[in-house]
């Protein structure tokens, strides 16, 4: 059995490394180490969060339209905010 990668499920969702990490709770820093072979992603957390995003891909959608909603609507407030110019949100 092939798994797939965390780029791979990612991508199979159509989001970007901030909406998968505030939706699966996996730090910004960790995908981006997994996803470039700085690190290796634990077997089992491959075969856990797999089965997750396949389930949510399944799903309507729901989850993932109001994470989006939610992460669109920090940056609108947070457009004038400190957190812009601290790259809070790449």
């Amino acid at each position: 059995m092939t798994v797939m990668t965390v780029r791979e499920m990612r991508e199979l969702l159509g989001l970007s490394r901030a909406a998968f990490s505030r939706i699966y709770k996996i730090p910004v820093r960790t995908l981006e180490d997994w996803e470039a072979g700085r690190r290796k992603c634990p077997d089992y957390v491959l075969y856990l969060l797999e089965r997750c995003v396949k389930d949510d891909k399944k799903k309507d959608g729901s989850l993932l339209r109001i994470s989006v909603d939610r992460q669109i609507e920090e940056m609108n407030q947070a457009r004038d905010e400190e957190d812009i110019i601290n790259n809070r949100f790449l």
